[in-house]
């Protein structure tokens, strides 16, 4: 497949300080509105200013109006009038809500951005002389040289001032969209690249430069990709446990398929490195042909730990006692404690040691269960010895100091995973999951162990596609999926009529003339469940940068970018074709909607594969189709899917025997007759590739072959479905995807979801621009007041 790499920058847009108010698709009741005269401000210290509010007699009396800083703005409501004053240099949000007047199942309210700026007198401010010179006009680069030289060179001449009008070095203009350049187009294709100062102030000023290509550059079709941690720690002893460098990685040629293998070089003699505390350096490669792909790791080297070989002596009245935290719903906590029996009967078999382990849900979800853990480490109280996370959540726990390093206990000598039997070994388990357990540390320690394991993949009502695609395969790309919209809705009424008849034919009145009407009216060909997935996945596809781990606040977000505007630009514009769930009665998930004929499509997460099963009864609705993540035909290159489910840590609480015990269980839960029994219950993935391919494993997939028909057991019905997820997540795995956490980054993507939904819910009459740079300004802005410098 040749590497493509079609990417056009967008103009730069200036950022408006406009209030972000969630859009509905349909019209408020007049009685029922709240309109500013202005939605943003910008005034002096001292200035007064009234802003007028259209607002009904009936709500008047229950509107609240409060500023977000009375420090700047100080704000009084006085009949229909704001009465706002500026009393101190900055910036504040005034907020007007009508309490217990909801409008779409949102509390109905409108806010003011207001700026303050000093009083102007005669000490005013210098006037801003930064600018750029000699960057109009177009710069010829020839691609049969090194790329970036070539830029570099051609825009040598461009002079950047600073505040006061003296000129910054060449060498501090930083230049954005090289590597997005696609050297294989055609003599004569320009593309805009941003250049961007940092100005004395702190702040940016940037400009668009056009580049047009000449000559041919060499080809390649082929892409080796090198798999594995940035950042490991070692403690000193584990290479004669098993611990190897080199098997921390893994390479493969993603044209060809075939795995390539890797080397690894040392900074210093390895005997040195890895038997002396400190930071060091090495080197992985990984050659094919003339293909070399290299990639630096940060290995951090400490003191070996001690852990007993031995348990103390234990009886049936004096067991060893573990708490297991988590926040899954009652079905899964009833598996939780089958394996906790299962376990606690091991080890009274095999080791002689009685143990207990109390399953406790800590919370309703995983949110719930993180406010719970967050609170207890904030006040001191207990802990269980177990606690469920997401790597964002755990580094937040890391920061506390409350969780165990667990590489001690992965290569310990007596307790550890035996690095010798090839199933049972740390490096059987699967190569992202084993990345993902890292990411928690900023030196690469490993913090927690995998357990239930997801991803994304597609949905799509297969009798609709399969009449629109008449025998061509299913589409790979965004593109021509859209391109398909309009035959999907040509054939809504015939899938309408194909639901309502085997709603009838089970004897399920549900479905009546009033849900057929609605599904006709409000059909949308192609939903999305997860709106901070989707902003994620999207912006990554189309070449953009979301979050950094590390950096000032500013540094870490990353996700208001020229490839994020385009991303948001595409979908917006087709918003009357691909939505969110929230259009249909605000619905979270599109499922539902989805077997009733709202939608054909539909991005879903794999361990909810069974919820979409498509029956009524024991009645089949239609025929089902699934599907790995698309990508977008600009920017294959960028192909992702986002790696979900969550982990389990070790607390600090409790003595040895229950961390070593609260260890073993973890190892338990991540061997194959727990792993298969998870994966065929509920659809997530078995942690390690000896049971992936194992032949259980390998009779289940073959399950996703089978049709579902009517007069199936809705259980027998589940599993296919269950099946055709793994067989997806094993087709895609290759471009599975995660974030590196960092303290407020799970509060961050619960911020970027709603600018995505905030675009594709807006009516077709609006400002798409406006709307765009009205979201990603509120997304930031909240994001902003989440994280922290490091």
């Amino acid at each position: 497949m040749k590497r493509f790499k079609k990417i056009f920058l967008v103009l730069l847009m200036v950022f408006a300080s406009l209030s972000v108010v969630a859009c509905t698709p349909e019209d408020n009741d007049d009685k029922n509105q709240l309109l500013l005269a202005e939605t943003s401000a910008t005034l002096e210290v001292g200035d007064k200013k009234d802003i007028a509010i259209t607002v009904s007699d009936d709500i008047l009396s229950k509107l609240k109006v409060t500023s977000s800083n009375a420090q700047v703005v100080t704000v009084t409501l006085s009949g229909k009038t704001l009465k706002l004053e500026a009393v101190g240099k900055g910036s504040a949000v005034i907020n007007v809500t009508a309490e217990g007047v909801e409008v779409n199942g949102n509390t109905l309210a409108a806010r003011v951005n207001v700026t303050v700026n000093e009083k102007s007198g005669g000490n005013e401010d210098p006037v801003d002389q930064s600018k750029f010179t000699g960057h109009t006009g177009t710069f010829l680069i020839d691609v049969s040289h090194d790329l970036q030289t070539e830029i570099t060179d051609a825009l040598q001449g461009i002079k950047a001032f600073d505040i006061d009008g003296s000129e910054i070095p060449f060498s501090q203009i930083s230049i954005t969209g090289i590597d997005l350049i696609d050297t294989s187009a055609p003599a004569g294709t320009q593309y805009q690249l941003e250049i961007s100062i940092t100005k004395s102030d702190g702040t940016k000023l940037t400009d668009i430069v056009t580049v047009e290509l000449f000559g041919q550059a060499a080809e390649s079709d082929e892409r080796v990709v090198i798999f594995g941690p940035g950042k490991i720690t070692y403690y000193i002893g584990s290479d004669q446990q098993g611990f190897d460098l080199q098997k921390e990685f893994s390479a493969r040629n993603l044209a060809t398929k075939e795995d390539i293998p890797v080397t690894v070089e040392y900074q210093m003699d390895k005997s040195i490195v890895l038997n002396t505390p400190g930071t060091w350096t090495a080197t992985v490669t990984a050659v094919d042909g003339e293909i070399t792909t290299v990639k630096p790791v940060q290995l951090t080297v400490k003191q070996a730990v001690q852990i007993k070989n031995e348990l103390r002596a234990t009886t049936e009245a004096n067991k060893i006692e573990i708490k297991f935290g988590h926040g899954n719903g009652d079905d899964i906590e009833a598996l939780f404690k089958k394996y906790a029996g299962w376990f606690e009967t091991e080890m009274l078999e095999k080791h002689g040691v009685h143990v207990s382990v109390e399953v406790v849900k800590l919370g309703n979800n995983y949110d719930e269960t993180r406010d719970a853990v967050t609170s207890a480490m904030q006040s001191g109280d207990a802990l269980t010895n177990i606690i469920q996370n997401y790597p964002d959540h755990l580094v937040e726990y890391h920061g506390y100091g409350k969780i165990e390093s667990l590489t001690p206990y992965v290569f310990h000598p007596f307790w550890g995973l035996d690095q010798t039997v090839a199933n049972e070994s740390y490096y059987d388990l699967v190569q992202s999951y084993r990345d993902e357990q890292r990411v928690a540390s900023l030196e690469g320690d490993i913090l927690s162990m995998p357990f239930n394991k997801s991803t994304e993949f597609i949905l799509y009502n297969k009798d609709m596609f399969d009449e629109v695609l008449k025998g061509d395969p299913f589409p790979e790309t965004w593109e021509d999926l859209m391109a398909l919209a309009p035959g999907l809705r040509g054939q809504k009424e015939a899938n309408i009529a194909r639901i309502a008849a085997a709603y009838q034919a089970a004897g399920n009145p549900t479905y009546t003339a009033d849900v057929q009407a609605n599904a006709s009216a409000q059909f949308y060909p192609f939903s999305y469940d997860s709106q901070g997935n989707a902003f994620i996945t999207l912006t990554k596809a189309w070449g953009g940068a979301y979050t950094a781990q590390t950096g000032t606040k500013q540094e870490k977000l990353l996700f208001d970018n020229p490839q994020t505007r385009q991303m948001l630009t595409y979908f917006g514009e087709n918003r009357a074709n691909f939505t969110a769930p929230a259009i249909w009665n605000n619905a979270s998930y599109a499922t539902d909607y989805f077997l009733k004929g709202y939608s054909a499509f539909s991005v879903s997460s794999t361990a909810g594969a069974d919820k979409n099963t498509p029956l009524v009864g024991s009645t089949k609705l239609f025929n089902i189709g699934v599907a790995p993540m698309l990508y977008s035909k600009l920017y294959p290159e960028h192909r992702n899917v986002i790696q979900q489910g969550t982990n389990f840590a070790i607390t600090k609480d409790g003595d040895e025997d229950q961390k070593i015990v609260s260890w073993l269980f973890l190892k338990f839960l991540n061997t194959e007759r727990v792993s298969l029994d998870y994966a065929f219950n509920k659809g997530y993935f078995p942690t390690r590739n000896s049971i992936l391919e194992s032949a259980s494993y390998q009779e289940f997939l073959a399950l996703a072959n089978n049709p579902i028909v009517t007069g199936m057991a809705r259980g027998d019905a589940d599993k296919i479905m269950r099946a055709k997820a793994a067989q997806i997540y094993l087709q895609q795995k290759d471009f599975m995807v995660f974030d590196l956490p960092f303290k407020g980054s799970s509060g961050v993507r619960q911020k970027v979801g709603p600018a995505l939904q905030d675009v594709l819910l807006c009516p077709p009459g609006d400002d798409l621009q406006a709307k765009i740079n009205a979201a990603l300004t509120n997304a930031m802005n909240e994001s902003l007041r989440l994280v922290s410098d490091d």
